[in-house]
């Protein structure tokens, strides 16, 4: 059986040193505490596979102790045994509810305590083993469908304002013939993940990749455009260290209405968005020195004074399919 770590808190040590001896075998490793008061630390500190909790306690009680421990339990899994003595039912029944998993009677039966402490790490294990998997489904998954199915929104598409994001390495092509393909998966791969990270860490959300270009959208066309800046930073001084500065993208960022939904196969649908302000900001990545961030006029606008000070008026730029060119504005971004 794999072993994981149990903590052990109950404020006699007798019972805590009988714990400790019959499943020494069991767990990979065992801390404990006789001080109820320290559980919530020491829960966040080791964040134990089990937790063996004694109700009847001095300071704070096992239903005190459980009730911090739902506070700090992100997935709403609490791994706990609850240790109650013969005529509780009333108490065991209490602990169930604030969402221990199963309980054992004092004074302990050391075969049936083994047995339900085993099942439960088993159960516990096997749970930790599918959220893995899942958030390891969910790294292949488009950020807008997880945001989709999280939400459990009807696939129905709705038009919202956005500003879009689209990032576009320079001469990627010409380094490609040069390189092996090894080398060129490696480097586009940390390029995309930094300038994912830059997208996320601005209240964005990278909506796609295609090829070496990324495609992110915001609500804010301020945090768009500090997005931009980190990631031209970011990817100026990784692609330096790896001897190919000359990829550092070309930004361009446009906002206005779009349709949000899922669109295409049955069997292979995904969260998009549509509409012109799409197709200007990729039209503006195009046009884009490496290393530039050029923004429309709209996304100027939105700005705060100061957000506009490192941009620089240009001349209006003609974009291929659109009848009337774009007003816009530059900024070279200065490592």
């Amino acid at each position: 059986m794999r072993r994981g770590t149990l903590l052990i808190v109950d404020d006699e040590s007798q019972n805590v040193r009988l714990l400790s001896r019959v499943l020494k075998e069991v767990f990979q490793a065992i801390e404990s505490t006789t001080d109820s008061r320290n559980a919530r630390e020491l829960y966040q500190a080791l964040k134990p596979d089990l937790i063996l909790l004694d109700l009847s306690m001095p300071n704070l009680d096992g239903f005190q102790v459980m009730e911090q421990l739902r506070e700090i339990e992100k997935e709403s899994y609490l791994p706990v045994i609850v240790l109650t003595g013969m005529a509780e039912q009333d108490k065991r029944n209490k602990a169930l509810a604030l969402g221990a998993k199963d309980f054992i009677t004092k004074p302990f039966d050391l075969v049936e305590l083994r047995t339900r402490v085993m099942n439960a790490l088993e159960v516990r294990l096997l749970h930790n083993d599918i959220r893995d998997h899942r958030n390891r489904l969910e790294t292949y998954v488009n950020p807008g469908t997880r945001r989709v199915a999280r939400l459990q929104r009807e696939e129905v598409a709705h038009s919202a304002r956005r500003t879009i994001l689209f990032s576009d390495l320079r001469g990627f092509t010409s380094f490609s013939e040069r390189q092996e393909p090894s080398e060129v998966f490696r480097i586009l791969d940390e390029a995309i993940e930094v300038q994912g990270v830059a997208i996320e860490s601005n209240h964005g959300e990278v909506d796609k990749f295609i090829g070496d270009c990324v495609m992110g959208v915001f609500e804010q066309s301020s945090d768009a455009c500090h997005a931009a800046a980190e990631i031209i930073r970011a990817t100026k001084d990784f692609l330096g260290k790896n001897s190919c500065a000359s990829l550092v993208p070309g930004i361009g960022i446009h906002c206005g209405q779009v349709v949000e939904g899922i669109i295409g196969k049955r069997a292979l649908r995904s969260f998009t968005l549509i509409g012109d302000a799409v197709n200007v900001a990729s039209r503006l990545s195009d046009l884009a020195a490496s290393g530039t961030i050029v923004i429309s006029l709209d996304v100027f606008d939105e700005l705060s004074p100061q957000e506009r000070e490192p941009f620089v008026v240009a001349d209006d730029m003609a974009i291929r399919g659109r009848a009337n060119s774009v007003s816009v504005r530059l900024r070279n971004v200065v490592v």
